[in-house]
């Protein structure tokens, strides 16, 4: 039985391009159907899996952002590497480049037995049209907004990150009052202070680093 560590080493290098491989992607690279209107967006249709380190599998699916709103998931995250080197699979039996981070982050959020709709700016607006993007990158701040939710990805990070985040998920809590309430700047940080010990400021500063 593979090891998580396993897992995680086989699915960072799968989709990787070798020349040969990169000449038959682009023989079965996909060609982007153009947007029906300029309120139309592009989404992706994921694909479920029990195992991570399948190939990535979708479909495309595109409606006006009206329409979809609070149906889709948003991806948040850094581009890194910005080579297109892994590959997404679609019904249409075409592929589509991908940045590594990018797979990293639908291998994270695909779900054992459900579809997930999702949004991420690399493959849903086609980055070889100009005029696409010129109308796309202008609506993206309403793309996140009116999603479901949005979903952050500061890469796979180390204990430090995780520890980081446990703290920030726990303090949101202790901190969460009403906006209408009586209470103070005073107060809220008197329910806080005391927890910002030396090893937690560290913790957070690695998080806060990450590009």
């Amino acid at each position: 039985m593979a090891s998580p560590l396993d897992i995680r080493k086989r699915s960072l290098g799968f989709g990787s391009l070798s020349k040969w491989h990169r000449k038959r992607t682009e023989e079965h690279q996909h060609i982007y159907a153009p947007l029906k209107s300029p309120d139309h967006i592009r989404i992706i249709i994921l694909e479920p899996s029990v195992d991570p380190t399948t190939p990535i599998r979708f479909t495309f699916h595109q409606d006006t952002l009206e329409s979809l709103e609070g149906g889709y998931e948003a991806i948040s995250y850094t581009w890194g590497e910005p080579k297109l080197q892994f590959l997404l699979y679609c019904n249409d039996s075409t592929q589509v480049l991908i940045t590594r981070n990018l797979d990293l982050v639908l291998r994270r959020v695909r779900s054992k037995g459900d579809k997930k709709w999702l949004w991420a700016d690399t493959v849903c607006i086609n980055q070889s049209g100009n005029a696409e993007k010129a109308t796309q990158i202008p609506l993206m701040a309403d793309i996140f907004r009116r999603s479901k939710r949005v979903l952050a990805w500061l890469g796979l990070g180390g204990d430090e990150e995780k520890f980081a985040m446990v703290f920030l998920n726990g303090l949101s809590r202790r901190t969460m009052v009403d906006i209408q309430s009586p209470m103070s700047t005073w107060s809220i940080y008197s329910m806080v202070k005391g927890s910002f010990e030396e090893a937690v400021i560290c913790c957070l500063s690695t998080l806060l680093l990450l590009p």
